[in-house]
């Protein structure tokens, strides 16, 4: 089958076809906003759907690094009640909810006093450059006081656990908006 090319005369012909009968004006008509409809859908689900598997190697060193600084600033928060460092490198929510487990360790009469030793991060992923999903591994030393007396209740040496974060791009860097643990390691 060939293919032959279309001339000029032809093409006013179907527009002129096209023009004296109302019905397949329509017809065309309904066909072209199809058609752009279409092109308009993807190209904005194109936009909205801009992952990356992986993150650059400067955002991730930053990221890295907002993680690092947020480890012992935690252990901190748990231990002492000291939040305002916290806040510096967390979303308020976040922020919150470490406050209520520690007011719920309280509440159990208990104080935990963590030591951050070691990070591993496994992964970072990016979203629309702003958005981070990272996995780590981390290694602590936990120790559990009575709230009080600060007696010893447990202890729990190179305790390892897969940890999940989610972050946010703010303007002086990253901030963590949630921070999970997903399991505990052998």
């Amino acid at each position: 089958m060939t293919r032959r090319k279309s001339t000029g005369r032809e093409i006013r012909l179907l527009h002129s076809a096209a023009m004296s009968n109302p019905a397949h004006l329509r017809t065309m008509s309904s066909t072209v906003l199809a058609v752009v409809a279409v092109l308009l859908s993807l190209g904005l689900t194109a936009g909205c759907s801009d992952t990356s598997s992986g993150a650059s190697e400067v955002d991730q060193a930053d990221i890295e690094v907002t993680i690092r600084e947020y480890l012992p600033r935690l252990a901190a928060a748990y231990a002492k009640g000291e939040f305002a460092p916290l806040e510096e490198v967390a979303v308020p929510k976040e922020v919150a909810r470490v406050k209520f487990r520690r007011g719920e360790l309280a509440d159990q009469g208990k104080v935990y006093e963590p030591t951050f030793k070691e990070l591993v991060v496994e992964s970072v992923s990016t979203w629309k450059h702003s958005n981070a999903f990272v996995t780590t591994v981390e290694t602590w030393d936990v120790h559990s006081y009575t709230l009080g007396d600060h007696i010893l209740l447990s202890e729990v040496t190179d305790q390892r656990n897969r940890v999940k974060y989610q972050l946010k791009r703010k303007d002086r860097g990253w901030v963590v908006l949630y921070r999970e643990l997903d399991k505990a390691l052998e």
